[in-house]
């Protein structure tokens, strides 16, 4: 046993470092698959198939920012045609945030009577024989 003088061997995977030169060439020629790290715990787990959509089902209700984006797009493209899609977006997204609140209120409104509509005609549609055979194949 060395003692506190004495210098002490370093030691790389557990090797004095007099025998870690060879260790490293000998590791230099073994192929990486050797290597192989298993999965993560959440990557063993086989995800779930998603369910199909109903094509008969109504469509849901669009947001109060989606109903404001759908008048301020065609504005927008014609002030400045070469935008992208993502551009004319942020642009948007800027105009809604700065939107006085009473303009907000309106599609707002918008959105809740769309909301409304939906709720009723989804009440209705699970009522009719689509809704039943739709459930049943799922």
């Amino acid at each position: 046993m060395p003692t506190k003088k004495q210098k002490q061997p370093v030691l790389i995977y557990g090797v004095p470092e007099e025998k870690s030169a060879s260790l490293n060439s000998f590791f230099r020629l073994l192929s990486p698959s050797l290597f192989f790290y298993p999965p993560k715990r959440n990557q063993l787990i086989m995800p779930r198939a998603s369910k199909q959509k109903d094509p008969n089902a109504p469509k849901r209700p669009l947001s109060a920012f989606f109903i404001f984006s759908q008048d301020e797009r065609p504005k927008i493209k014609l002030q400045n045609a070469s935008l992208s899609v993502a551009d004319v977006a942020k642009v948007i997204g800027e105009k809604w945030r700065a939107a006085p609140d009473d303009l907000k209120r309106k599609y707002e409104k918008a959105a809740k009577e769309a909301k409304e509509r939906y709720e009723i005609e989804l009440q209705a549609y699970k009522k009719t024989a689509e809704y039943s055979q739709s459930k049943a194949r799922a």
